[in-house]
């Protein structure tokens, strides 16, 4: 468990300061970069057309990956190439993408699966960052007060129906960048994680705290919840 939590927080470090994957080809090298918004939204679109199984049982990833790269190559390159550039003004020029597709091309199946394999797994990056920072459960805390809040009918909440209003408006106006930073200026991973670590203080009265179950001067647990078990033991033990 210490070795694990070692390596997230080395991993955790690397999405901070956006550290890029080096990888060399006929005596080039290149970056796999941390994606920004842009090119998220961007190869989105093309993941969903990889025919990959979503079930986690499935009998060996890493093949399927390989299988994906021979019979979609073109889409695999495209994906990969998007990848590997860090401007705007690359990622919406076709004939740059086109370039750098035919410089991977050198690539086999197999060195083409492990670069899809790492990109797959920044994917999911910013969920198991969030578990082990615990801020999951700030997120169910907040979910728990806002709601709280509403059916006192103590604040009225409009707009946060899309990625306009939950990212892009949170970002502009919390930190004073311009859109086309928010949109490529910045790691999407990063973007995310600042928004959802950022310092707020909320107003409660006393009934919204026992409606929400926390706690404003203190601890709350609700010892009704069973996933609280070992955690009301271990402040009992004076652990």
């Amino acid at each position: 468990m210490a070795e694990q939590n070692l390596n997230i927080n080395h991993e955790i470090i690397d999405a901070i300061i956006e550290k890029p994957i080096p990888f060399s080809l006929n005596g080039n090298l290149f970056y796999i970069y941390q994606p920004s918004l842009g090119v998220s939204l961007l190869c989105s679109q093309l993941l969903q057309e990889l025919v990959l199984n979503d079930s986690s049982k499935s009998i060996n990833k890493q093949i399927e990956i390989l299988l994906v790269c021979s019979q979609q190559r073109d889409l695999v390159l495209r994906i990969v190439s998007l990848y590997t550039f860090y401007r705007r003004s690359d990622v919406l020029r076709e004939e740059r993408i086109k370039e750098r597709m035919n410089a991977l091309n050198a690539l086999d199946d197999a060195e083409l699966a492990t670069l899809v394999t790492t990109i797959l797994q920044w994917e999911s990056r910013q969920e198991e960052f969030a578990k082990h920072l615990q801020l999951d459960r700030e997120r169910r805390t907040r979910e728990k007060i806002a709601a709280a809040k509403k059916r006192k009918g103590n604040s009225l909440i409009f707009g946060g129906k899309s990625l306009y209003g939950t990212l892009i408006d949170a970002a502009c106006e919390r930190y004073g960048w311009d859109y086309g930073y928010v949109l490529w200026g910045v790691s999407l991973i990063n973007l995310n994680m600042l928004l959802s670590d950022s310092v707020q203080s909320v107003f409660l009265t006393k009934e919204e705290a026992k409606e929400a179950h926390v706690s404003t001067d203190g601890v709350y647990l609700d010892a009704r919840d069973p996933k609280n078990l070992h955690e009301i033991q271990r402040l009992i033990n004076g652990g």
